[in-house]
């Protein structure tokens, strides 16, 4: 569990006080808080929220947000390229940032893990 209080859409960050998050590879995806999710899903022209898909979808030719995720203190820059977890629907990708749902904290997925170089450093009792 770390401290993730903040994130950055297209150069606006975004105060996000107490929030936290796991870095986990066996999830998939990145999945935060709704409120995050229909910002980020709102600058992207012709996204939306699929029932049948289960998620956010946006289309294949659309621009996707500049984002950058806090670990600690730090912003780690996401990959546009790996924004995309799939295809959905003809001429639509199923996003790699989905809901959270109830859960208390964020889990920076593959999708973010892509991004990054990460070494983890564990101290036993």
């Amino acid at each position: 569990m770390i401290q993730s209080a903040s994130l950055s859409v297209n150069g606006s960050v975004v105060d996000r006080a107490g929030n936290t998050a796991i870095l986990d590879t066996g999830t998939s995806l990145i999945l935060i808080d709704d409120t995050i999710l229909e910002q980020i899903y709102g600058t992207i022209q012709g996204a939306t929220f699929d029932q049948t898909q289960g998620g956010w979808k946006y289309p294949e030719n659309a621009t996707v947000p500049d984002l950058q995720f806090a670990v600690g203190d730090q912003l780690y820059q996401l990959n546009a390229a790996d924004f995309a977890y799939g295809p959905a629907d003809s001429g639509y990708f199923f996003g790699g940032i989905q809901s959270r749902g109830d859960m208390t904290f964020d889990i920076l997925g593959d999708v973010f893990l892509k991004s990054v170089y990460v070494v983890c450093q564990y101290q036993y009792p």
